[in-house]
């Protein structure tokens, strides 16, 4: 059995190609490479799919897609399992430490929470309420956490750029 003979694409196959994928910055050459690599990568797919049938290629594309779904939502899953607690009627919790730790100092729950919740429309569908002792004691995810003292730590760089601004033009005055 002799091997299928493939062609090289033509020059202006790769340019029509680079013109589809251009982006508004990129390098015209970059444009042709990408072009080439995507051709040679549809090529090895073409290849390697030639011997199957219809229904065994839809079966191991369907089977990829299955795999990439699954540990998207177990690792989606572990992330929210990720939780500190916070606990109103205490002084100190896991999540006020973890906070204070990482520069942002909250003295409630509920300015907690309120930070938490400034960030994220669906934070409340995510943090966990347990009812102990007719008190709530909350669950809250460490990603809620972290992306509250992004929050608070971009504006407290803003507000500092903003002060040192404000300086400067006082001592250009």
């Amino acid at each position: 059995m002799t091997k299928p003979k493939w062609r090289q694409p033509t020059p202006m196959e790769l340019a029509q190609l680079a013109i589809q994928l251009r982006q508004s910055k990129s390098i015209p050459v970059y444009n042709v490479r990408l072009a080439r690599e995507y051709y040679i990568e549809a090529l090895i797919c073409c290849r390697e799919s030639a011997s199957l049938s219809l229904e065994e290629y839809i079966t191991n594309h369907r089977n990829a897609q299955q795999v990439a779904l699954e540990e998207t939502i177990k690792a989606e899953e572990l992330r929210l399992q990720d939780t500190l607690e916070l606990d109103p009627q205490k002084q100190s919790d896991a999540a006020r430490d973890y906070l204070g730790e990482h520069g942002l100092h909250l003295k409630t729950a509920d300015k907690v929470l309120e930070h938490v919740r400034n960030g994220s429309k669906w934070a409340d569908t995510v943090i966990g309420k347990e009812i102990s002792k007719g008190e709530p004691i909350y669950s809250v995810p460490r990603f809620l956490l972290e992306a509250a003292i992004a929050r608070h730590e971009h504006k407290r760089k803003r507000s500092r750029e903003k002060s040192r601004a404000k300086e400067k033009r006082k001592s250009v005055k």
